[in-house]
């Protein structure tokens, strides 16, 4: 998607969530480049319109985390698969993590950690981590909970990238601040 198709993807689902009177359920899923900018240290999600020289060009990740946190729906998950989608320590930089921007009854499953690049899994044509949260889902039939659906993915990441790629790669469970209880036992239907 583009930059703008992003953000226009986010405005439709502000705009049916604000028909469903707090009933809905987001399922945000992006899989792409993550990119942070030098001088900043912040993140930006890298549309195909966008230069990984020039991250500004992309989608902020605090803006997108605000975006879904202030939409009126009941559960809100998002998964990204993309580098520096974690939060932690780059090898030149650190990367600023902005928890304000997600906050209340949000979700994020990433791909990796900050300091960790975001590995294909060339034979299935997929990055590793879409493979593995792809096919978990389908294995569980959508009845595995959040915390065992993760549990699941990440070992599976963790042993996979290091078996094809010689990397470490590990998934991180982010949650909003304010989220209330029960949110391990969030299903994906």
């Amino acid at each position: 998607a583009t930059f703008n198709r992003m953000r226009q993807g986010i405005t439709k689902l502000t705009e049916l969530c604000e028909f469903s009177n707090g009933e809905a359920e987001i399922y945000v899923f992006y899989a792409g480049h993550g990119q942070p900018e030098e001088g900043t240290k912040k993140t930006y999600l890298i549309p195909c319109d966008g230069n990984l020289k020039d991250p500004t060009s992309g989608y902020k990740l605090d803006d997108f985390y605000s975006a879904i946190s202030d939409m009126p729906a009941k559960k809100k998950m998002i998964f990204l698969d993309a580098c520096y989608s974690g939060q932690g320590r780059a090898a030149w930089a650190t990367i600023v993590y902005e928890a304000q921007a997600l906050r209340g009854n949000v979700i994020v499953m990433t791909a990796t950690s900050g300091e960790e690049k975001s590995m294909p899994y060339q034979e299935k044509k997929q990055g590793t981590f879409t493979y593995h949260l792809l096919n978990a889902i389908k294995e569980t039939k959508g009845e595995a909970d959040i915390k065992t659906l993760f549990d699941m993915v990440a070992k599976r990441v963790g042993q996979t990238s290091i078996l094809i790629n010689d990397s470490k790669q590990t998934p991180q469970l982010i949650t909003g601040e304010g989220i209330q209880e029960g949110w391990e036992a969030w299903k994906i239907y």
